[in-house]
């Protein structure tokens, strides 16, 4: 059961995630494990599922922070404010719920570039997908406003904030590969192979 949970102590006020285990529909009954995030990021809030005519469950999300006033927001000069997230495929495999960008998303791609990155190597792009597999330590800056920071065992995200300075997500966990979106004002990150994002 994906839900929002608004005032739950302990969760932040726009989290989205699941609870998954087994309900009785005739006793009205759903017992469940622990509440799970589905994203570890920034505003990804009111997911939405549906089935497509291939029988595959698909998750969108609104990237967009309830709690802040639309006229507030610097996108608003430009005439827009929020959007959706990349269309995911969602799976559950050995009782965990795993997220995926879709297939046709590789459409998109227009170029691709393979190799080794070195320690201070810039890549000037507004939009990108990039595949990461880790060989130890990572950092990755997005113009001075987003750094992503991988060691040992856990995945740092670190935004500045308009209004909050800079803010900071933690995911704990060992981190193989990364799958990262960069679309001009939005970053989606999804973490080996869907298990987290």
């Amino acid at each position: 059961m994906l839900c929002c949970p608004q005032g739950v102590e302990d969760t932040p006020t726009d989290s989205a995630g699941y609870l998954s285990g087994q309900l009785d529909y005739p006793g009205a009954r759903f017992q469940h494990g622990a509440f799970e995030p589905l994203d570890h990021g920034f505003d990804f809030y009111a997911p939405q599922t549906c089935e497509d005519d291939k029988g595959r469950r698909l998750l969108i999300g609104w990237l967009g922070s309830p709690q802040v006033e639309d006229e507030a927001l610097p996108t608003a000069a430009k005439g827009w404010v929020h959007c959706l997230s990349m269309v995911r495929e969602l799976k559950v495999e050995e009782g965990r719920l795993y997220q995926q960008p879709v297939s046709e998303s590789r459409q998109l791609r227009r170029q691709a570039w393979c190799g080794l990155a070195n320690p201070g190597d810039r890549f000037a792009v507004s939009s990108a997908e990039l595949l990461v597999k880790l060989r130890g330590e990572l950092e990755l800056e997005v113009e001075g406003a987003l750094r992503i920071r991988c060691t040992d065992n856990r995945l740092i995200l670190e935004r500045n904030d308009w209004q909050e300075g800079w803010q900071q997500r933690l995911w704990q966990g060992r981190v193989r590969q990364l799958q990262i979106f960069v679309d001009h004002s939005t970053l989606e990150i999804f973490i080996n192979q869907g298990r987290q994002s």
